[in-house]
């Protein structure tokens, strides 16, 4: 949690969990290990995985 924050913590925890559920990840434990990593190199852009995520789950609810 420290390198992600509490905040991008539960966000990517969510994210992860979403992925998982509707199949898009296979493999969850590596693909927030994925996120960890590129929060420690500065390339993490969760608010656009967020912004996407909830896009495709209004299209699904519409």
């Amino acid at each position: 949690m420290k390198v992600l924050g509490q905040d991008l913590a539960i966000a990517a925890l969510a994210l992860t969990a979403e992925r998982s559920a509707n199949g898009s990840v296979s493999n969850p434990g590596g693909y927030l290990r994925e996120l960890v990593n590129r929060s420690r190199k500065g390339t993490l852009r969760l608010s656009q995985s967020l912004l996407g995520m909830a896009a495709s789950t209004q299209k699904v609810h519409s």
